[in-house]
């Protein structure tokens, strides 16, 4: 390779792992980045894009450089990588090659660096910033998009740099000369930037506090720190694993004598409470010294989801400190309505119950009423809450492999902290059981995302005839001649384009199979896509506990922006449709108060006025044909196809062929219903009796029936 002084990799979500070289400053070089690409077997053995970075800085002549330092983050939301790149003060040997936080790196004329935008094409966008250090995506962290950071990155540098990640990547919404900060970091929990400086106490410069300050998302700082700690620090950070608490590496006693070892200090940010650990180190003072601005080393330690421990490496004294650290994973949750599992759970012991759950880890709290749900042999249970704790003792257990829904009675985001292990593979605890009978409400455990036809195993997947996810279903046609495998949709399935397949870490699935029970693990991360999937914007609608698929065939000859389903004018679920999307699939979220018929409308932005589509053809689920009828929501199908395509062949427009007519005298019905049906085709058809919930309640007939006509009579009170 051209270029050489290999140092930092990072290993982006994309499959891409992107190498810096030429990390020492020789001869002028600038930093080069190397990207590569995985193989079929998973190795990184094909070279992608080497690319050529802009100068960092006019630095020729500078006496203090001696390495280049950079940082990597990643945004899912834009499939981009962003690093900074800037020069590094010679500090004491052996610093050599860590990344160093100073005062000034170079005279004052040379100082610069580089943040780098490299997205999913390859296109690549750069930015000066003044000795461009840290950096914080905080939307690859915080699933909440009400949080102050959405879109923006932020740089520290030689003050605090806050930018826009969109197209443009050179807007800085923020720049915060007031203080430089030696290290920041980002706590998903509390939506905070936390950053620290160290400040000189005695005349004579030889004593020192650590600053803690809280940024927000406009760049400033907080007049005073949130906790002054004695001594200098070599990091400050926080993990999704530990939501509440803030961490830094105590590095040296506040006098530089060594008479104290070093510390890892715990902050609790809920009551601002103070505690702190031991380690075998001790620094003297020529080891470490910010008085002059230089030699700051900064550590970032490793937080182990498996084993719960912290790995924290100790610089020059070549040692590594494993560490226990408060295990609170929090769990991002939806306005109203969530599917969940809980993957982190107490082990060993008696199964937790809902209070043990739910009470004092839900933030901000929640109100009266509010509804947790599970399934057990298709019956609904429910525990709610009244005030004090989880009532009814419905639910009285709370299981990793089982599902579960939370409803609260307002539209507000919450999180809920999970405390405990997850269900290590191979265990009992990770098993998955179905039951071919019912619908089984299962909960996903592994940490990484990934694709479902990727997490079940093949022999098991070929018996299932619907997987349900709260913003996707897919289902398997078990037809003679089944439809081809389509992208990520195996042969035989049938899935939306316009959605991505993810599962996460603490989803729900809802999977119902055909003939057999079936006991499984999920397999081990293989890949994690990265697809976000667009939601409607024009149609509004409002989310149930469940909801009823409708995958829709597309006329493509002009797709729609968005397609919304309505019912007596009320719109009751919608989808943004992509321009090249041929199968979409919309969520219809039918209620007992608001039944009949389903029409379609499709919306093309500004060219046009919406459109009503009244004539639809719908899938007959066992033989795969397709008649012209309109979808009622008391009929309660796992699922329907419908087709809005003008050259799709309808079963009924055979010559002669007409729709089956039907008559129901009295509907609803009370004490006796005459029932009359005429059928011009032979073919199967299923008949069946709903309350006004939308429930089934008995079955007249289902079965392959000759063309002609019937009559019958139905009883309820025979029924």
């Amino acid at each position: 390779q051209p270029g050489e002084y290999l140092k930092e990799m990072f290993v982006a979500p994309n499959r891409k792992l992107y190498v810096m070289a030429n990390t020492k400053f020789v001869n002028n070089q600038q930093p080069l980045l190397y990207i590569y690409d995985f193989d079929d077997n998973g190795y990184y053995t094909s070279e992608d894009q080497v690319e050529q970075l802009e100068p960092i800085a006019d630095i020729s002549q500078a006496k203090n450089v001696l390495f280049f330092n950079t940082h990597f983050c990643y945004v899912p939301q834009v499939m981009s990588t962003f690093l900074s790149v800037a020069s590094n003060g010679i500090p004491y040997f052996p610093y050599y090659t860590m990344f160093n936080t100073t005062e000034r790196n170079l005279n004052e004329e040379e100082d610069a660096g580089l943040v780098v935008k490299i997205d999913h094409t390859g296109s690549v966008t750069t930015r000066s910033i003044d000795q461009a250090g840290e950096i914080i995506c905080p939307d690859a962290i915080n699933e909440n998009t009400s949080s102050g950071y959405t879109g923006k990155i932020i740089v520290n540098g030689e003050k605090i740099n806050i930018l826009n990640y969109g197209t443009g990547f050179d807007d800085v919404l923020a720049n915060n000369d007031e203080q430089h900060f030696l290290d920041i970091t980002y706590n998903s929990f509390y939506d905070q930037i936390y950053g620290y400086y160290h400040k000189a106490y005695s005349e004579a410069g030889s004593s020192f506090d650590i600053n803690i300050h809280e940024i927000d998302e406009s760049g400033n700082t907080t007049t005073e720190p949130l906790r002054s700690i004695p001594g200098q620090a070599a990091g400050i950070f926080s993990t999704p694993l530990s939501s509440r608490y803030l961490y830094l590496y105590n590095k040296i006693d506040n006098l530089k004598l060594g008479d104290e070892p070093q510390k890892l200090v715990k902050i609790n940010l809920e009551d601002n409470t103070v505690t702190s650990t031991s380690l075998q180190n001790v620094t003297t003072y020529p080891d470490y010294q910010t008085y002059l601005g230089f030699y700051h080393n900064i550590i970032q330690p490793y937080f182990d989801p498996v084993d719960y421990k912290m790995y924290l490496p100790n610089g020059g004294h070549s040692n590594v400190s494993r560490l226990s650290f408060v295990l609170e994973e929090a769990l991002q949750l939806r306005p109203g309505i969530t599917w969940l599992s809980f993957p982190r759970l107490p082990r060993g012991g008696e199964k937790p119950s809902p209070d043990d759950v739910l009470l004092n880890t839900i933030w901000p709290g929640y109100n009266y009423g509010s509804e947790l749900i599970t399934n057990r042999k298709d019956i609904h249970i429910n525990s709610f809450f009244n005030g004090l704790g989880w009532s009814d003792n419905k639910i009285n257990q709370i299981v990793s492999d089982t599902g579960y829904i939370l409803n609260f009675t307002d539209d507000i985001a919450r999180r809920i902290l999970l405390r405990g292990e997850i269900p290590a593979q191979g265990s009992q605890q990770a098993m998955i059981n179905l039951d071919h009978r019912y619908e089984n409400w299962v909960g996903y455990y592994l940490p990484q995302t990934q694709n479902v036809f990727d997490i079940i195993p093949q022999e098991v997947l070929d018996d299932f005839k619907q997987i349900k996810h709260q913003d996707w279903s897919v289902y398997n046609t078990h037809l003679p001649n089944p439809p081809p495998p389509d992208g990520d949709c195996p042969a035989g399935w049938k899935c939306g384009e316009n959605v991505n397949l993810q599962v996460k870490y603490g989803d729900m699935l809802i999977i119902t199979t055909y003939n057999n029970d079936h006991e499984f693990q999920w397999l081990p991360y293989t890949d994690e896509a990265e697809v976000q999937t667009a939601e409607a914007t024009y149609y509004t609608y409002s989310e149930q506990v469940d909801y009823e698929p409708i995958f829709i065939e597309l006329d493509t000859a002009a797709n729609p922006l968005e397609i919304g389903a309505f019912v007596n004018d009320s719109c009751i679920g919608a989808a943004a449709i992509g321009q090249d999307d041929s199968l979409v699939q919309l969520r219809a979220y039918t209620d007992s108060s608001n039944m009949g018929n389903i029409v379609f409308e499709e919306y093309y932005g500004l060219k046009s006025s919406p459109s009503k589509i009244r004539d639809y053809l719908v899938e007959d689920p066992q033989t795969g044909a397709f008649n012209k009828r309109k979808i009622h929501t008391a009929e309660n199908q796992d699922y329907y196809m419908v087709s809005f395509r003008k050259d799709k062949q309808n079963l009924n427009s055979k010559p002669g062929g007409q729709n089956p007519e039907l008559q129901c005298r009295p509907n609803p019905v009370a004490d006796i219903c005459h029932i009359q049906y005429t059928l011009f085709n032979k073919g199967f058809i299923s008949m069946k009796i709903y309350d006004l919930y939308g429930r089934m309640q008995h079955v007249i007939y289902e079965g392959d029936a000759d063309a002609g006509k019937y009559q019958l009579q139905w009883i309820p009170k025979n029924a």
